[in-house]
């Protein structure tokens, strides 16, 4: 999984530039499925507030633990700058070097995709308290409130993420109605929700018997594959978002997610926003 997430994951990213070629920064995201934190190294940049990841697997979790602003998550030793987005200022990377031994993500939480909360992600007590520690930080020269308690967060705590990845995480889902119905009750309006899938014709979208049985779906739209993951074609894809929330698909691209006995994985990624907005927070 991580290796392909390296590989789509800086596609991602490209794909959350705005037209004049800035990248947008938003104000929280979720690292879905997130493994061992490679997708995290990407997405950190792009997030000014807290940065989320969750997984099922506490092992996976325990490996992305380890790494930090400076080190892990498939970032090279040699190169530990050269991801750090150019607009940021000299008093930024002074914060930075400050920083640089922070753990990557503000929070890694063992839950289920289908079935996680706000309650358990962004309003997570150690996601609060590291929230509120770094927005003091960034207060200390100022004369005003410096944010709130426990019961009055002044604008500290974030109540829906605004943008969601899941980077090579839903070739493990066949139907993809509970999760991205999740995603959307987790997203605030004008939110986007970038993902990979396996590929399979819009051809297979069939409502006969055999296409029912194979996908277990009734309607067909995603398969089992040989290899254990799930492929889903494009108009499934679009028409679930769709009746989840995400009205607008506003970024579609054919992939190559991985290699397999030699021979290209056919793949694509979609870029969905919910509701109104544009999909970035700044």
């Amino acid at each position: 999984i991580g290796a392909a997430a390296a590989e789509v994951l800086p596609m991602m990213t490209a794909s959350s530039s705005s037209s004049s070629g800035k990248q947008k920064y938003y104000r929280s995201a979720l690292d879905a499925g997130c493994g061992t934190g490679l997708a995290g190294r990407y997405l950190r940049r792009l997030v000014d507030g807290p940065l989320i990841g969750v997984d099922v697997s506490k092992n996976m979790l325990d490996l992305a633990g380890k790494c930090t602003l400076s080190a892990g998550c498939g970032l090279d030793d040699d190169h530990e700058d050269d991801h750090e987005d150019d607009d940021h200022d000299e008093d930024d990377d002074v914060d930075g070097d400050k920083s640089k031994d922070e753990p990557l993500y503000d929070g890694l939480m063992p839950l289920d995709l289908e079935t996680m909360t706000i309650e358990q992600t962004l309003r997570d007590p150690g996601v609060v308290a590291r929230r509120r520690r770094r927005t003091e930080g960034k207060d200390d020269g100022d004369d005003g409130d410096d944010g709130g308690d426990a019961d009055d967060d002044g604008g500290i705590v974030e109540d829906a993420f605004d943008l969601i990845v899941a980077a090579d995480v839903l070739v493990y889902f066949g139907g993809l109605e509970r999760v991205l119905s999740n995603f959307a009750r987790l997203s605030s309006e004008g939110s986007a929700l970038i993902f990979s899938c396996e590929r399979t014709p819009d051809d297979d979208d069939t409502d006969d018997d055999d296409a029912s049985s194979s996908s277990g779906t009734g309607g067909g739209g995603w398969k089992l594959l040989p290899s254990g993951r799930f492929a889903h074609s494009k108009s499934y894809v679009v028409r679930v978002a769709k009746e989840a929330g995400y009205d607008r698909l506003i970024g579609y691209e054919e992939i190559v997610p991985r290699m397999e006995n030699g021979e290209e994985v056919e793949g694509h990624m979609f870029r969905f926003v919910k509701g109104g907005g544009g999909g970035g927070g700044g």
